[in-house]
């Protein structure tokens, strides 16, 4: 089993149930709070960690109350985490989800991790054999990484996600896991052509399944679901798709079972909470 290495944000987010998304300038009101620990990296790791995978994750923590409050029930997890203190606030999110399960994600970055930390995430890349990043954190920073990485004959896999330009490293990643909409802003409309044309390993995914582009494209359907909650959906489907790729899964092999736990983890609300009840 080759061993996977998460580097991303890390932090607390509150979860507001609304009939429906404001629009600019509305207020409206919800008695629905729920608050959840998390961020992408964080997500994916858990997801491979339940399956059984070899993870490490790196972040950052805030110096105050609530960094050190998420320390401790990160530990309760029994995911390997290195976290590294800044004199900054922890991370902290606001997800608005209506009925129909759409949602709206508002991110404060607060501490996250940057080139100062090169030192320390170098070291855990040469222990690890497969890095998963997301662009949440400082972009110079995951240049370095990447480059670093690629240096090292590790396997680079992006989740391309928030948008942003990925120019400098486009060509050093060995696996993109995007949305449609990402897809379409990173590689343009015709983003299946432009992507066979660059040569690049591409997953993209939507609400009916993905589409994997590399030197052809293959068409894959989601199972259907009565969908409760989609915030975390992707990130179930990367730890899924990197815990098999770590045991030796061809990824032509490992969608159909990331697609099927994720569409599985929409029927239920919370991620986190959604992770522990369709592996249990």
């Amino acid at each position: 089993m080759q061993k996977v290495l998460y580097i991303g944000i890390f932090g607390d987010s509150i979860f507001l149930n609304v009939n429906k998304l404001p629009k600019p300038g509305e207020t409206i009101q919800t008695n629905d709070c729920f608050h959840e620990f998390g961020g992408k990296g964080f997500n994916q790791a858990y997801m491979t960690k339940r399956l059984g995978g070899d993870v490490t994750f790196i972040s950052s923590i805030g110096n105050d109350d609530l960094g050190q409050e998420l320390i401790e029930k990160i530990k309760e997890k029994e995911v390997n985490h290195i976290y590294i203190k800044k004199d900054k606030n922890t991370c902290f999110g606001v997800i608005l989800t209506e009925q129909s399960a759409e949602n709206e994600v508002i991110v404060y970055s607060g501490a996250t991790l940057d080139e100062s930390d090169f030192k320390t995430i170098k070291g855990e890349i040469d222990k690890s054999d497969i890095i998963s990043l997301q662009l949440e954190i400082n972009y110079n920073l995951i240049e370095q990484i990447v480059k670093y990485a690629k240096e090292q004959g590790k396997t680079v896999i992006l989740n391309a996600s928030p948008i942003m330009d990925i120019s400098s490293i486009i060509n050093l990643i060995d696996l993109f896991v995007v949305n449609t909409v990402e897809a379409i802003a990173i590689f343009g409309e015709k983003f299946k052509d432009t992507i066979l044309e660059k040569k690049l390993n591409v997953i993209v995914t939507s609400s009916i399944g993905a589409t994997y582009i590399s030197s052809e494209i293959k068409e894959y359907k989601t199972i259907k679901v009565n969908v409760k909650d989609t915030v975390g959906a992707g990130d179930v489907f990367l730890g899924t798709l990197n815990y098999y790729i770590s045991i030796g899964t061809q990824i032509e092999d490992a969608i159909p079972i990331a697609l099927e736990y994720a569409s599985k983890s929409v029927e239920i609300e919370h991620v986190l909470n959604a992770i522990d009840k369709i592996i249990s």
